[in-house]
Protein backbone atom coordinates (compact mmCIF):
# COMPACT_ATOMS: atom_id res chain seq x y z
CA UNK A 1 0.00 0.00 0.00
CA UNK A 2 1.38 3.34 -0.72
CA UNK A 3 1.86 5.76 1.90
CA UNK A 4 1.63 9.64 1.04
CA UNK A 5 4.78 11.77 2.06
CA UNK A 6 4.28 14.51 4.88
CA UNK A 7 2.19 17.38 3.16
CA UNK A 8 4.03 19.90 1.27
CA UNK A 9 3.47 23.58 2.05
CA UNK A 10 -0.56 24.61 0.75
CA UNK A 11 -0.67 27.75 -1.15
CA UNK A 12 -3.25 30.65 -0.51
CA UNK A 13 -4.54 32.47 -3.23
CA UNK A 14 -6.39 36.12 -2.39
CA UNK A 15 -6.19 38.90 -4.28
CA UNK A 16 -4.47 42.03 -3.01
CA UNK A 17 -6.95 45.08 -3.83
CA UNK A 18 -9.25 42.88 -1.27
CA UNK A 19 -6.36 42.41 1.14
CA UNK A 20 -5.41 46.32 1.01
CA UNK A 21 -9.25 47.64 1.64
CA UNK A 22 -9.64 44.83 4.03
CA UNK A 23 -6.58 45.82 6.75
CA UNK A 24 -7.26 49.49 6.04
CA UNK A 25 -10.66 48.89 7.88
CA UNK A 26 -9.23 47.03 10.41
CA UNK A 27 -6.56 49.79 11.06
CA UNK A 28 -9.22 52.41 11.10
CA UNK A 29 -11.81 50.60 13.39
CA UNK A 30 -8.25 50.20 15.70
CA UNK A 31 -7.95 53.79 16.10
CA UNK A 32 -11.44 54.28 16.03
CA UNK A 33 -11.87 52.18 19.64
CA UNK A 34 -8.46 53.53 21.07
CA UNK A 35 -9.63 57.21 20.52
CA UNK A 36 -13.37 55.94 22.18
CA UNK A 37 -11.62 54.29 25.07
CA UNK A 38 -9.40 57.54 25.05
CA UNK A 39 -12.28 59.83 25.60
CA UNK A 40 -14.32 57.16 27.16
CA UNK A 41 -16.70 59.16 29.24
CA UNK A 42 -19.71 56.30 29.72
CA UNK A 43 -22.45 57.47 28.04
CA UNK A 44 -24.56 55.89 25.88
CA UNK A 45 -23.84 57.06 22.37
CA UNK A 46 -20.08 55.86 22.93
CA UNK A 47 -21.06 51.75 23.83
CA UNK A 48 -23.23 52.57 20.69
CA UNK A 49 -20.45 53.91 18.55
CA UNK A 50 -18.53 51.00 19.54
CA UNK A 51 -20.89 48.30 18.91
CA UNK A 52 -20.73 49.83 15.03
CA UNK A 53 -17.34 49.70 15.07
CA UNK A 54 -17.23 45.83 16.04
CA UNK A 55 -20.03 45.32 13.41
CA UNK A 56 -17.76 47.40 10.53
CA UNK A 57 -14.81 45.07 11.39
CA UNK A 58 -16.59 42.04 11.62
CA UNK A 59 -17.79 42.53 8.06
CA UNK A 60 -14.53 43.45 6.58
CA UNK A 61 -12.88 40.89 8.15
CA UNK A 62 -15.18 38.46 6.27
CA UNK A 63 -15.92 40.02 3.31
CA UNK A 64 -12.20 41.19 2.41
CA UNK A 65 -9.87 39.27 4.66
CA UNK A 66 -11.28 35.95 5.43
CA UNK A 67 -12.15 34.65 1.42
CA UNK A 68 -9.33 33.07 0.03
CA UNK A 69 -8.23 29.64 -2.09
CA UNK A 70 -5.87 27.41 -0.85
CA UNK A 71 -4.16 24.54 -2.95
CA UNK A 72 -2.62 21.30 -1.22
CA UNK A 73 -1.91 17.91 -1.43
CA UNK A 74 -5.62 16.94 -0.55
CA UNK A 75 -6.81 19.53 -2.91
CA UNK A 76 -8.86 22.96 -3.50
CA UNK A 77 -10.09 24.68 -0.39
CA UNK A 78 -12.65 27.39 -1.27
CA UNK A 79 -13.00 29.81 1.88
CA UNK A 80 -16.03 31.88 0.95
CA UNK A 81 -17.55 34.61 3.17
CA UNK A 82 -20.08 32.63 5.28
CA UNK A 83 -19.18 28.50 3.55
CA UNK A 84 -16.68 26.81 2.79
CA UNK A 85 -15.74 24.08 0.02
CA UNK A 86 -13.27 21.69 0.06
CA UNK A 87 -13.21 19.91 -3.19
CA UNK A 88 -9.98 16.45 -3.56
CA UNK A 89 -7.96 16.41 -6.38
CA UNK A 90 -10.33 13.79 -7.90
CA UNK A 91 -13.36 15.84 -7.99
CA UNK A 92 -11.79 18.59 -9.88
CA UNK A 93 -12.69 18.14 -13.58
CA UNK A 94 -11.96 21.58 -14.83
CA UNK A 95 -11.86 25.47 -14.38
CA UNK A 96 -13.23 28.03 -15.48
CA UNK A 97 -12.11 31.75 -15.15
CA UNK A 98 -14.19 34.67 -16.73
CA UNK A 99 -16.31 36.34 -13.83
CA UNK A 100 -14.04 34.33 -10.56
CA UNK A 101 -12.36 31.69 -10.73
CA UNK A 102 -15.09 28.18 -10.93
CA UNK A 103 -13.90 24.59 -10.31
CA UNK A 104 -16.10 21.94 -11.99
CA UNK A 105 -16.51 18.31 -10.71
CA UNK A 106 -17.05 15.49 -13.35
CA UNK A 107 -20.73 16.05 -12.74
CA UNK A 108 -20.45 19.37 -14.39
CA UNK A 109 -21.36 21.01 -10.67
CA UNK A 110 -19.57 24.63 -10.20
CA UNK A 111 -18.24 25.71 -7.36
CA UNK A 112 -16.65 29.42 -7.15
CA UNK A 113 -14.49 31.33 -5.12
CA UNK A 114 -15.45 34.59 -3.62
CA UNK A 115 -11.56 35.84 -3.18
CA UNK A 116 -10.60 35.43 -7.06
CA UNK A 117 -12.26 37.18 -9.55
CA UNK A 118 -11.32 38.57 -13.05
CA UNK A 119 -9.42 42.13 -13.27
CA UNK A 120 -11.72 44.45 -15.41
CA UNK A 121 -8.81 46.95 -16.35
CA UNK A 122 -6.74 43.21 -17.47
CA UNK A 123 -9.52 41.15 -19.14
CA UNK A 124 -8.68 37.46 -19.96
CA UNK A 125 -9.44 34.89 -22.35
CA UNK A 126 -10.75 31.95 -20.86
CA UNK A 127 -9.07 28.94 -21.98
CA UNK A 128 -12.53 26.47 -21.92
CA UNK A 129 -14.47 29.26 -24.47
CA UNK A 130 -17.78 27.14 -25.30
CA UNK A 131 -18.19 24.28 -23.26
CA UNK A 132 -15.54 23.36 -21.13
CA UNK A 133 -12.99 22.58 -23.49
CA UNK A 134 -10.07 20.00 -22.90
CA UNK A 135 -10.51 17.79 -19.91
CA UNK A 136 -8.00 18.20 -17.18
CA UNK A 137 -6.85 14.84 -17.71
CA UNK A 138 -4.69 16.16 -20.82
CA UNK A 139 -3.71 18.58 -19.18
CA UNK A 140 -0.35 16.86 -17.96
CA UNK A 141 0.81 16.61 -21.38
CA UNK A 142 1.28 20.56 -20.95
CA UNK A 143 2.11 21.45 -17.39
CA UNK A 144 5.51 22.25 -17.00
CA UNK A 145 6.28 21.84 -13.21
CA UNK A 146 9.84 23.00 -13.14
CA UNK A 147 8.52 26.76 -13.94
CA UNK A 148 6.75 28.01 -10.72
CA UNK A 149 5.00 31.40 -10.55
CA UNK A 150 6.77 33.93 -9.08
CA UNK A 151 5.92 34.12 -5.47
CA UNK A 152 4.96 38.45 -6.00
CA UNK A 153 3.05 37.72 -9.27
CA UNK A 154 0.09 39.02 -9.46
CA UNK A 155 -3.08 37.19 -8.24
CA UNK A 156 -5.94 36.91 -11.34
CA UNK A 157 -8.52 34.81 -11.80
CA UNK A 158 -6.26 33.82 -15.13
CA UNK A 159 -3.72 32.99 -12.60
CA UNK A 160 -4.85 31.15 -10.23
CA UNK A 161 -6.59 29.04 -12.48
CA UNK A 162 -3.70 27.58 -13.90
CA UNK A 163 -2.21 27.09 -11.19
CA UNK A 164 -5.43 25.10 -9.96
CA UNK A 165 -4.38 22.91 -13.42
CA UNK A 166 -0.81 22.47 -12.67
CA UNK A 167 -1.76 21.17 -9.06
CA UNK A 168 -4.32 18.71 -10.33
CA UNK A 169 -1.81 17.15 -13.16
CA UNK A 170 0.89 17.13 -10.31
CA UNK A 171 -1.16 15.07 -8.24
CA UNK A 172 -1.95 12.67 -11.28
CA UNK A 173 1.48 12.30 -11.81
CA UNK A 174 2.44 11.27 -8.50
CA UNK A 175 -0.85 9.06 -8.17
CA UNK A 176 -0.01 7.23 -11.06
CA UNK A 177 4.16 6.74 -10.30
CA UNK A 178 3.00 5.95 -6.93
CA UNK A 179 4.64 8.64 -5.07
CA UNK A 180 1.87 9.87 -2.63
CA UNK A 181 -1.31 8.18 -1.45
CA UNK A 182 -4.79 8.88 -1.63
CA UNK A 183 -4.96 11.88 -0.49
CA UNK A 184 -6.82 13.83 -2.75
CA UNK A 185 -9.39 11.54 -2.80
CA UNK A 186 -13.11 11.39 -1.56
CA UNK A 187 -16.24 13.52 -1.89
CA UNK A 188 -16.61 17.34 -2.30
CA UNK A 189 -17.89 18.90 1.30
CA UNK A 190 -19.57 22.12 1.80
CA UNK A 191 -20.30 23.55 5.07
CA UNK A 192 -20.92 26.94 7.17
CA UNK A 193 -18.95 28.81 7.96
CA UNK A 194 -19.66 30.02 11.77
CA UNK A 195 -17.05 31.71 12.64
CA UNK A 196 -17.70 34.64 10.60
CA UNK A 197 -21.60 33.96 10.84
CA UNK A 198 -21.46 34.26 14.94
CA UNK A 199 -19.02 37.55 14.67
CA UNK A 200 -21.29 39.32 12.29
CA UNK A 201 -24.55 38.52 13.69
CA UNK A 202 -23.58 39.31 17.10
CA UNK A 203 -22.41 42.62 16.55
CA UNK A 204 -25.58 43.27 14.29
CA UNK A 205 -27.77 41.85 17.16
CA UNK A 206 -25.38 44.48 19.74
CA UNK A 207 -25.93 47.62 16.90
CA UNK A 208 -29.58 46.84 16.92
CA UNK A 209 -30.17 46.35 20.76
CA UNK A 210 -27.97 49.16 21.74
CA UNK A 211 -29.60 51.30 19.07
CA UNK A 212 -33.27 50.83 20.01
CA UNK A 213 -33.41 50.70 23.79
Amino acid sequence: MTTSPPDAPSKTYRQRSSELIGWACMVIAVVLLVMTAVSWTGSHPSIVFIAWVCFGAAVAWSVMLRPCLELSQHGVLMRNVVRDVRIPWTQVDDVEQRWNVKVYTPEDRGYTAWAIAAQPDRPRRSGFGFGFGARLRDYDRQVNADQPVPEKERVTASLVAEQIRRARAEYEFGRERGLIGPVGEGEVHQGWAWWPIAAMLVTAVAVAVLTFT
